[in-house]
């Protein structure tokens, strides 16, 4: 990554507006205006699986949570990885075996998960293998 992944922590009520699936070049671009004015370019590569939703006129960022920079137990992550393979009826389309495997390649560092959980409007979560980001104006 560009710069610390202490980034993320900086998340915190800023305003997601936008999210782009590159399909071709198995990236997703996420916009964060942050509260400070700044703004933030993060670009997610090699992803393997995410999942938005309620993505709305106004999204406000409770907490981002990134594999990187927290310690969080296996069922945790196991929650982020159903998730993100499931549809909104709750149907997980992976095999508990494909779970455990993300959760292992999660907790070794050889894939990261990025969930961005709201006080209003969109959450995502994002399971890729590396990130660029950049602050920029508004």
């Amino acid at each position: 990554m560009n710069g610390s992944v202490s980034c993320f922590s900086n998340l915190h009520d800023g305003e997601l507006v936008s999210v782009t699936h590159h399909k071709r070049e198995n990236k997703v671009s996420i916009r964060v205006d942050l509260p400070d004015g700044e703004g933030m370019n993060i670009i997610l590569c090699g992803v393997k699986a995410f999942r938005v939703v309620d993505f709305i006129s106004q999204n406000i960022i409770s907490w981002a949570f990134h594999s990187d920079a927290e310690n969080f137990d296996g069922p945790f992550i196991e929650r982020l990885v159903r998730w993100v393979n499931s549809l909104s009826d709750g149907a997980c389309m992976i095999s508990q075996g494909a779970i455990s495997n993300y959760v292992e390649k999660i907790r070794s560092g050889a894939m990261k998960v990025l969930a961005i959980e709201p006080s209003w409007g969109a959450e995502l979560v994002c399971i890729y293998t590396e990130e660029e980001s950049e602050a920029q104006s508004k």
